[in-house]
């Protein structure tokens, strides 16, 4: 949004099979890092450039930010899931408080 290209055709991407991920840029591009920044960001883009309240939901963009990354890099059977095999690749989060 920062540099005003546009939004990715995410809704119409999903549907075909392409893995679409998620990550943090840079501090220098974008200002932050917050991963959750980033889902929060990617639903909303979703929602105001189809015009559709319901466009991806919260579990779409949570595998987005999860699986749909590990298989973008070709690592799905390694992480990005919470399965027997796979490593552990959870962090404990506590919560913002921004006042």
């Amino acid at each position: 949004m920062k540099l005003a290209s546009g939004a990715a055709p995410v809704l119409s991407l999903r549907p075909n099979g392409v893995a679409v991920s998620l990550g943090t840029d840079g501090e220098k591009e974008n200002n932050n890092l917050d991963m959750f920044d980033e889902m929060k960001c990617a639903s909303l883009l979703a929602k105001v450039s189809t015009l559709d309240a319901a466009a991806l939901d919260a579990w779409s963009v949570c595998r987005m930010a999860t699986i749909e990354g590990a298989r973008a890099l070709k690592l799905d059977r390694q992480i990005g899931s919470i399965e027997v095999g796979n490593r552990p690749t959870l962090s404990p989060h506590a919560p913002i408080r921004r006042e």
